[in-house]
């Protein structure tokens, strides 16, 4: 008994200080993400951005092989929420292997500066992957700490120049959230590296992200992933 409430006790710490570091990364990575301005015409940010869509095609390009035990489906759709929650989209891909995924199509006004919007366009395939590695795979959920958690797994597997757009995309975007209270434009913008490299000190404070293949079990969360974006 007593080494089971010294283990919870040593658990909820971890959490508390994940939660904490989280918090703490947020501020500073929301704060310096609102205030930047969209410079889509910037050829250091359009060519990131160009190197994290080449890569991420060639992810969606791998996933969907079927030479494989149990291959993925991936199902764009224009549902607003296909699911009800992160546990719901984590239950139900591991039951069918089929992730849908709600369209940037849905919008009537295209709603990223450099991946274009198109049904199936590059902005949906890159949702795709992030639904799909940073949280169907994972167990991830949609809150702050995992995802952090995410992209730092994600992190993994892009190049340097492409690193620094899914920075934006997955730290900034999800670090600004808490701040405004609501889901931030997209911009076409990069984080200071010296910003990107502190983030990573910090996070990596704590546990080290989980391996890509293991499936830990779902976390409960709310609303869905297209709702954070």
């Amino acid at each position: 008994m007593v080494i089971t409430v010294a283990a919870t006790a040593d658990a909820s710490r971890t959490e508390a200080e994940a939660i904490e570091r989280s918090r703490l990364l947020a501020a500073d990575v929301g704060a310096a993400y609102i205030a930047a301005k969209s410079t889509p015409h910037d050829a250091r940010v359009a060519a990131a951005y160009k190197r994290l869509q080449v890569e991420t095609d060639q992810l969606f390009h791998d996933a969907l092989r079927t030479d494989v035990l149990n291959p993925t489906r991936i199902v764009f759709t224009r549902c607003p929420a296909p699911y009800a929650s992160d546990t719901e989209l984590i239950e139900a891909f591991h039951a069918c292997r089929i992730l849908e995924v709600t369209t940037a199509a849905i919008s009537a006004e295209r709603i990223h500066p450099l991946l274009d919007c198109e049904f199936g366009g590059a902005f949906d395939r890159f949702r795709a992957m992030h639904d799909l590695i940073g949280h169907a795979r994972t167990g991830l959920g949609f809150d702050l700490v995992d995802e952090i958690a995410a992209w730092r797994l994600q992190d993994q597997l892009h190049s340097d120049p492409a690193r620094w757009a899914l920075a934006t995309e997955l730290l900034a975007i999800n670090s600004a959230w808490p701040i405004l209270g609501e889901a931030p434009e997209h911009k076409a913008v990069l984080l200071a590296p010296a910003l990107v490299r502190h983030s990573k000190a910090l996070i990596s404070q704590g546990s080290p992200p989980a391996p890509l293949h293991q499936n830990p079990p779902a976390r409960t969360g709310s609303g869905s992933e297209a709702d954070r974006r």
